[in-house]
């Protein structure tokens, strides 16, 4: 059965990994300890969008999680797209759910159960938690400001994490986004 607590926790939950992980990139210009931020974006990241995902399907089915317990960011992932609720996603939001946040998986899976390599690339997880900002704000509408404020924002520090390589891919998904929000505009 689901109660307004448990869709709270769930929020709470994934609130405090937004802004935990947003305020270790926010660090990475003033702290001399790299590794430790970019390792606490990447796992802060995960857990935002893994929760994100367990709160959009316990907001919309009061028969879940299955057997009580919430699945994986892998798992959470191939039960939406299964739900009722991925037809209510736009071809955007659908995109963050299937390609833009599995990435996460393989690098918290590298950092939690091997050896930490020497430097982490971020670049996948601002990617990411870029992209579930967007989700969140649509689906909750929260903004990035209420999860970290400071000038200039943040999402400015997290652009600077990406690779060349990433960037025409971002800037076609930002286009998309932002024809789903203005359709009529040219």
């Amino acid at each position: 059965m689901t109660t307004n607590a448990d869709v709270d926790g769930l929020w709470r939950n994934c609130r405090d990994s937004l802004a935990h992980g947003l305020a270790h990139f926010s660090d990475l210009s003033s702290s001399d300890y790299g590794f430790h931020n970019r390792k606490w974006i990447i796992l802060s990241v995960h857990h935002a969008a893994e929760v994100f995902c367990n709160y959009l399907l316990k907001r919309a089915d009061t028969l879940y999680p299955p057997k009580g317990r919430y699945p994986s960011l892998y798992d959470v992932v191939a039960m939406l797209q299964k739900h009722a609720l991925w037809q209510t996603l736009s071809e955007t939001e659908r995109e963050v759910v299937t390609d833009l946040l599995p990435p996460l998986t393989r690098l918290r899976n590298l950092l939690m159960h091997g050896p930490a390599p020497e430097t982490i690339d971020i670049s996948e997880a601002a990617v990411a938690v870029l992209a579930l900002l967007i989700l969140v704000k649509r689906r909750t509408g929260a903004t990035t400001e209420e999860f970290l404020s400071q000038s200039p924002s943040i999402e400015y520090t997290v652009v600077d994490e990406l690779r060349t390589h990433q960037w025409p891919g971002y800037t076609e998904f930002v286009e998309r986004v932002l024809a789903e929000e203005y359709p009529d505009d040219d």
